[in-house]
């Protein structure tokens, strides 16, 4: 059997340039064809999966709406692909909302990793990052509303133009927040 599931979700609100992962402008049509062979895909594998960790990264998992987050957590219950030890899903802090969260959470998602990056709204624009500073501390405590005790900031550094102040600040306000996991990367 196997004991781990990637899935990629491979939709964005927006390309960031920086970003070398596969993934697209978010399309809605496009989405629900997805949605729908993901979920074919999964009934095909779902005889040799007993997972032990799930990730779903990307792109953007969490742009996925309620109704195809719906879709995707009922075949993985009928499949009985739920109550993985650790079960990831990455976020943009723009597209957190609190219904979509407790959806996740009640389906046993206990993880939640946020595409952060920085918390300077200047290096966020320089990033065509949708999100705000003021976005991530919101997103931050509607998911520990909805029941997550396991958070992830990704954060990046020595982005063209940073200064070393700002890195500091960053990464200062971060630890504030009291995640309990942050990955930086360049």
């Amino acid at each position: 059997p196997i004991n781990h599931l990637y899935v990629h979700v491979p939709f964005c609100a927006h390309k960031c340039e920086y970003c070398a992962f596969f993934s697209e402008a978010i399309q809605g049509e496009l989405v629900d064809r997805y949605v729908a062979a993901l979920i074919r895909e999964l009934e095909w594998v779902a005889p040799d999966l007993q997972p032990a960790t799930i990730f779903f990264g990307g792109g953007t998992p969490s742009l996925l709406n309620l109704r195809q987050w719906e879709a995707i957590l009922e075949a993985m219950r009928r499949l009985r692909l739920l109550g993985a030890a650790e079960w990831t899903i990455e976020a943009n802090p723009a597209t957190v909302s609190l219904d979509k969260a407790r959806l996740l959470r009640s389906a046993g998602v206990n993880r939640i990793s946020m595409g952060v990056q920085s918390l300077d709204d200047a290096l966020l624009i320089r990033l065509g990052r949708v999100h705000t500073r003021d976005m991530v501390f919101r997103s931050f405590d509607t998911l520990r509303q909805a029941g997550f005790d396991n958070l992830n900031l990704d954060l990046m550094f020595a982005i063209p133009g940073q200064t070393l102040a700002q890195w500091q600040s960053t990464l200062r306000d971060a630890l504030a927040l009291g995640s309990e996991h942050l990955s930086s990367y360049e």
